[in-house]
């Protein structure tokens, strides 16, 4: 049966609107799925028909301040689709063709604009893992493959289940960083806004050197954290501040709600040249200490980069590795 594929562009108000964000579940597919239409980088929006029917969509993603190789990027995002040559063969297609319309030489994906919003995918099919893990079909990294992208990056979540620790020790090494000036705190969820705002410009500074990181603005922080308040817990927040309280570490940590006796670590991060070095090192066994205290038997360390400090803080910690995620990149070559 001949194959009547066909494009639309998804416009404010359209009526198929609808159509694209229910895809993935009118395809069964993950529940990880969620279009954010007040993302900021967000271009262009198309769903794809076959014979008249919905079989894929995706959007094009495009921030001034990201670059590969001093290129701007266009970003793939926000995909879903069936499994199926022809289909993707002309999403891919269309993709390069109108990065081509918006004079870009290079597509990073799957990506949602900048590495604080969603990006990466799973390339392994397996029972999802904990609460925030990626659960797409296993296929969609194959399609990046098959049509001309080359890994740019890989990631890992891991997991830790040996949660014992050596109280006296971790009371000494806390002690040595108090005498340096050190004040370790819990998060005070009375003043949520303005914690948020430290952290998310704590964390600008602190990743600014990260593979393809770009500064998020202080309110979208605080948007894109709103989902997670009603399971945040300040237990399982600890910051360190120096004495003029300005924020040098910290470890973000969040119960999987759909597991009670697992604890995701979200975040470990230090100021550069921090004084207090080291220190991510240390809140992240000590928070082994407060997992084991309060009940916890596992401990997710979260979509890590495979060659960075946090695999080696993870690796240190006797992680195994649960999933594995890649991140893609395509030169288009002129024709």
């Amino acid at each position: 049966m001949k194959q009547n594929l066909k494009h639309i562009k998804i416009e404010k108000g359209s009526k198929y609107f609808n159509q694209f964000i229910d895809l993935p579940k009118t395809l069964k597919h993950s529940l990880y799925t969620h279009f954010d239409r007040n993302n900021p980088f967000i271009s262009d929006a198309f769903l794809v028909f076959r014979n008249d029917q919905a079989v894929a969509r995706f959007a094009l993603y495009e921030n001034e301040d990201l670059s590969y190789q001093n290129k701007n990027c266009l970003m793939l995002g926000s995909y879903c689709s069936v499994d199926s040559l022809a289909v993707n063969r002309y999403v891919f297609n269309l993709c390069k063709k109108l990065a081509r319309k918006k004079s870009y030489s290079t597509i990073i994906g799957p990506m949602e604009g900048s590495t604080f919003e969603n990006y990466r995918s799973n390339t392994r099919q397996i029972k999802k893992s904990f609460f925030f893990d990626l659960d797409f079909p296993s296929y969609y990294s194959k399609h990046f493959e098959n049509f001309g992208f080359n890994t740019l990056c890989e990631y890992s979540s891991n997991q830790i289940t040996d949660l014992r620790y050596d109280r006296q020790k971790l009371d000494e090494i806390q002690t040595m960083y108090e005498s340096k000036g050190a004040i370790f705190k819990s998060l005070n969820t009375k003043q949520i806004r303005q914690e948020f705002f430290k952290i998310a410009e704590f964390c600008n500074v602190a990743f600014a050197n990260n593979f393809l990181f770009t500064p998020t603005k202080n309110n979208r922080f605080l948007d894109k954290y709103k989902g997670i308040l009603p399971i945040l817990d300040a237990r399982f927040v600890r910051l360190v501040y120096d004495q003029k309280d300005n924020l040098h570490g910290l470890v973000f940590c969040i119960p999987d709600p759909s597991d009670k006796k697992t604890l995701i670590i979200k975040t470990i991060a230090t100021l550069p040249k921090s004084k207090f070095k080291g220190v991510a090192t240390f809140l992240s066994r000590k928070m082994i200490q407060v997992a084991a205290e309060n009940g916890f038997n596992r401990i997710i360390h979260a979509f890590i980069k495979k060659d960075n400090h946090s695999m080696a803080t993870s690796k240190n910690m006797k992680a195994q590795e649960l999933q594995e995620y890649k991140l893609y990149i395509h030169e288009i070559i002129e024709e």
